[in-house]
C-alpha cells in the first residue's frame, strides 16, 4: 500500500537515504570534497568516474575467476582442488573457538567493583 506524499516531502525523504546509505570512504569523500569547491557537476563526474572504474574492475575480476575456473576444469586439473579444500579445512579449524565461553557469573561485591579491584 502506497502511502500518498507531497512530491517534495517524498524526495527529501530519498535524499535522506542517500545520503545515509552512502558509503564515506576515500572516494566518497573525494566526491563531496570535489562538490563543495567545484560544483555539483564536478561531484557528479567525480561519483561517475568511481562508479564506471569500479564496475570495470568488478568486471574483470568476474570474467578473470570465470576463465580460471574454465581452464582448470579444460585441462584437466580437478585434483589441484584437494589442497584448495583442505587449506580451507585447516583454516576453520584453526578458527573455532577451542572451548565455549563460560557462561557462569563471578560473584562480586559492589565495593570491589566500584574500586576496580576485579
Amino acid at each position: 500500500m502506497l502511502i500518498d506524499l507531497p512530491w517534495g516531502l517524498w524526495w527529501q525523504a530519498v535524499w535522506i537515504g542517500l545520503s545515509i546509505a552512502a558509503p564515506v570512504g576515500p572516494i566518497g569523500l573525494l566526491t563531496i570534497q570535489r562538490s563543495l569547491r567545484q560544483g555539483a557537476a564536478a561531484g557528479l563526474a567525480t561519483g561517475l568516474g568511481a562508479a564506471l572504474v569500479d564496475a570495470v574492475y568488478g568486471g574483470v575480476a568476474a570474467f578473470d575467476v570465470a576463465g580460471v575456473m574454465a581452464w582448470l576444469s579444460a585441462a584437466g586439473l580437478g585434483w589441484q582442488r584437494l589442497p584448495a579444500l583442505a587449506g580451507l579445512a585447516d583454516l576453520g579449524e584453526h578458527r573455532r573457538p577451542k572451548r565455549p565461553p563460560s557462561r557462569r557469573l563471578q560473584s562480586t561485591s559492589c565495593a570491589a567493583l566500584l574500586a576496580g579491584s576485579c
